[in-house]
């Protein structure tokens, strides 16, 4: 099997542990430049992982107004040691008067868990692991250079040949399209596979729904961008950490000086608010002011403030970090626990709002958060094997710095 049959998308990246991983506008999304299911994005139309099984209508609608929401981020997060497609969706009202409205910001999970495909990725994986695990070694010299993030020739850290959320998978013809089976395929499935395999143990447990209804609705849509992901690092000294791997006391002595580098605007918040959190938020950003992501699964949001519902959940009463955070449990896995994955960052509302003609029906938050559940159960698969549930997303508004569980 060449090399050729391992996807060359350009926007997923390797795992690194501790590692915060920062997406940044790389391409406008044109006829020329149109995402894939295995990019990340924000802005433009969904992709759903089966062009046949959309989310339950219910899902893409606002609780506060009933309408149909926009898509905001749309990014594919496999998760490591998986054979299975995973997808993350944050959609939003564009409605001006669902603005701090709860429910007014949604975030979806997806996965497609097709037992033939799921087992054919594995024994294909296992194959080639030896020749995975050279490019991954050639994937490390390439993250260490000073190559410019935003160029489209630029190796980019989402890419399968070091994918964060998945393990090295063969490349698919087309994921949200019904799949021929060759010659190939059907030898495949009949091989002596082992009686268990991951795919046959990730499928135990979850029963079918009924056939998936075509959606009735139109969702509006904001500009859409494909991301260009990256490892976070830190320029400014004194602070000096491993990339990725950022030392918060030093960040706490350093939050001082670093606002003395901020815009007037952003200082003048950080002194009138006297608040640590939306300092340390400000600090951070100042290192890289152009990301619209953060991505960090099991570990911390960058919280935008200390005084609001969401920061609660997150922090005690003396602004320390919780040992455990207190997410709701997921109401399809009462027994399981969630945990942070990805935040939307407050630049990424100028690039979705390009063509916003009045600035005063424009978007409105600080940071978005969005945590998941533990054990990515999914209680239920469609005919196509795909299932969609609701995760946790909580909003921190900006100006006012009243947040909302959504």
């Amino acid at each position: 099997m060449s090399d050729e049959d391992f996807s060359d998308n350009e926007s997923a990246i390797s795992i690194r542990d501790g590692t915060t991983y920062l997406g940044f506008v790389d391409v406008p999304i044109s006829e020329e430049e149109k995402p894939t299911i295995e990019d990340t994005f924000i802005g433009g139309e969904p992709l759903w992982l089966d062009s046949r099984s959309p989310p339950q209508e219910d899902l893409l609608l606002c609780k506060s107004c009933t309408s149909p929401m926009a898509l905001l981020l749309q990014s594919y997060a496999n998760l490591e040691a998986t054979y299975y497609d995973r997808v993350l969706y944050v959609f939003a009202c564009k409605k001006p008067g669902c603005r701090r409205q709860n429910g007014s910001v949604r975030a979806l999970r997806a996965v497609r868990k097709d037992p033939k495909a799921m087992a054919s990725w594995q024994e294909q994986v296992e194959k080639k692991a030896p020749v995975e695990a050279t490019r991954f070694d050639i994937s490390k010299e390439i993250f260490g250079s000073s190559s410019n993030p935003f160029t489209s020739d630029t190796p980019n850290p989402f890419s399968s040949s070091a994918n964060p959320f998945a393990q090295p998978e063969p490349k698919q013809e087309s994921i949200s399209e019904p799949k021929t089976e060759t010659k190939e395929t059907q030898s495949t499935a009949k091989s002596d596979t082992p009686a268990k395999t991951y795919a046959s143990v990730a499928s135990s447990g979850v029963k079918p729904k009924p056939k998936p209804k075509p959606l009735s609705v139109k969702l509006p849509s904001h500009p859409g961008y494909i991301l260009y992901m990256d490892a976070e690092s830190l320029k400014r000294k004194p602070v000096e950490a491993p990339i990725g791997q950022i030392d918060e006391s030093a960040l706490d002595t350093e939050v001082e000086a670093s606002n003395a580098q901020l815009n007037p605007l952003a200082k003048q918040m950080a002194d009138m608010l006297d608040d640590s959190q939306f300092q340390k938020f400000s600090s951070k950003v100042a290192h890289n002011p152009h990301q619209v992501l953060r991505y960090d699964l099991g570990g911390k949001p960058l919280l935008y403030s200390s005084g609001d519902s969401v920061s609660k959940l997150f922090l005690d009463k003396k602004g320390r970090w919780r040992d455990e955070f207190l997410l709701a449990r997921p109401g399809f896995n009462p027994s399981g626990q969630r945990r942070f994955e990805l935040q939307l960052m407050p630049k990424a509302i100028i690039d979705l709002e390009s063509d916003l003609e009045n600035i005063d029906e424009g978007m409105e938050w600080g940071t978005i958060v969005v945590c998941t559940d533990v054990e990515d159960t999914m209680p239920e698969l469609d005919e196509n094997h795909v299932g969609y549930v609701e995760e946790y997303c909580g909003v921190q508004w900006e100006e006012e710095v009243k947040g909302g569980e959504q």
